[in-house]
């Protein structure tokens, strides 16, 4: 066997994944049975080795473009990582006809555009590789963070369509809200799939109008788990403490674990207790709660509390 082919074969499995590493192996038929395909260098053979598998392909791993001009190829791909690929600066439109796609990886590429119609998991690593108009991915039920922005397409009422988002759920430079209406626009109490919400005020802009956003940030009564940083303002939002029609029930009854860090101007502490399902407390440099009332220590339920 010429050697380029036996590389080729030893980077084959024996059942449909194959990682393609080298520069000038032929590609021959036998590779149509490939599902699997990891693509780290570009080559020769890259052009016929996709031609090959791209109809039948289910996930693709790559650091290069692979998609200039086979995108439209790819009709069964479900799992897309790109990754890696610093130069790939726009995702094609026509990556919106995958229709099986549903999780797409584009950690450490320089996308500021994307068009994928059905996805439901999206992840990167860094506010500059947020995509625009990520309302539209409105079947989304994995993102893990989302950074609000003053640009058009980085408002937080692009969470506004993303009911099925699930799991866990942060939301960062919430400074940049400008008023309540933006803020309404989340319709965070439309998404009762959050079990863990996270949110993050901190930033250089000087928040004036953090009382009346938070305010408007109420998250579904499912909610488990809730962590806030770098709140500015004097008082904790109604919804914390509200009941639940004539239950008795509050709001945040299904709550096991909240997190206050780094409150600037708070004085004092919201009724705890009322939390009967609460198990983990912190609170962390709390700069001006001169004290807890003995309201606080009512629930047995807390184990941990700095």
């Amino acid at each position: 066997m010429h050697d380029s082919v036996h590389d080729l074969s030893l980077s084959v499995s024996k059942f449909d994944a194959l990682i393609f590493q080298e520069n000038s192996t032929p590609i021959t038929n036998e590779c149509s049975h490939i599902r699997h395909l990891n693509v780290g260098c570009d080559g020769e053979s890259l052009p016929r080795l996709l031609t090959i598998v791209a109809p039948e392909l289910y996930s693709l791993f790559s650091e290069i473009d692979v998609f200039k001009k086979l995108s439209k190829s790819f009709t069964r791909l479900r799992v897309l990582k790109l990754a890696g690929a610093y130069y790939i600066f726009e995702l094609p439109y026509s990556l919106g006809e995958l229709k099986h796609l549903r999780y797409l990886d584009i950690s450490r590429t320089s996308n500021k555009a994307l068009e994928a119609l059905g996805l439901k998991h999206l992840y990167f690593d860094c506010e500059g590789l947020q995509p625009d108009n990520i309302g539209n991915l409105t079947c989304l039920q994995t993102l893990p963070v989302f950074y609000v922005g003053s640009e058009r397409g980085r408002s937080i009422k692009e969470l506004g369509s993303l009911n099925e988002l699930r799991g866990e759920f942060e939301i960062r430079r919430l400074q940049c809200v400008r008023n309540k209406q933006e803020a309404n626009g989340a319709n965070l109490h439309l998404k009762e799939k959050l079990c863990k919400l996270i949110f993050d005020f901190k930033g250089r802009v000087i928040v004036i109008n953090s009382e009346e956003v938070m305010e408007s940030l109420q998250p579904h009564s499912n909610l488990q788990s809730l962590t806030v940083s770098s709140y500015q303002g004097n008082n904790f939002p109604s919804w914390m403490l509200r009941s639940v029609g004539d239950s008795g029930l509050f709001l945040l009854n299904n709550l096991l674990e909240l997190n206050f860090y780094d409150f600037h101007n708070c004085e004092s502490l919201p009724p705890l207790s009322q939390l009967q399902q609460l198990q983990f407390l912190e609170l962390r440099n709390l700069k001006k709660v001169k004290g807890m009332g003995n309201e606080l220590y009512c629930n047995q339920g807390i184990d941990d509390m700095n």
